[in-house]
């Protein structure tokens, strides 16, 4: 089976009343069954109901989805653009060492998880940044 990486997944509209079915099923606590071609049933196993739930959530929502392994190595431009900087920018930090990577030849690989981490650190530094902006406004009587 192709695992299509580069391939955004969307629901198209003939598709979209199905989706929404499945929605409201997976809602409940407990895992769906397949069934199989003999008839038999097979219960989901946890981490796959929880990445199945994702999946339907955003599609319900009308957004297209990638499936990627957290270890995919990424090239500088591909982790740039998930990163929306530009690829030097992106070296950068690959060589101030914010990033960890590692050299295929004289390429540049970078893990897709740790891209997230970075996105992750990088979220949670802005939150902090516009909480003290906000604390100092407040103080200052520019913000009630």
């Amino acid at each position: 089976m192709r695992v299509l990486e580069r391939e955004p997944i969307k629901a198209n509209a003939n598709e979209e009343p199905t989706i929404s079915r499945i929605g409201c099923i997976i809602k409940n606590k407990s895992a769906p069954k397949l069934i199989d071609p003999d008839g038999g049933t097979i219960e989901l196993p946890q981490s796959v109901f929880l990445v199945l739930k994702q999946i339907i959530y955003h599609m319900m929502h009308g957004r297209a989805i990638f499936i990627v392994p957290a270890d995919k190595e990424l090239t500088t431009q591909e982790a740039a653009d998930i990163l929306k900087v530009s690829r030097p920018y992106l070296i950068g930090l690959l060589e101030r060492g914010k990033i960890p990577y590692s050299k295929v030849g004289s390429h540049r690989r970078i893990r897709f998880a740790d891209i997230m981490h970075y996105q992750e650190i990088r979220e949670k530094e802005r939150e902090r940044g516009l909480e003290e902006v906000a604390r100092i406004s407040q103080e200052t009587g520019l913000y009630d």
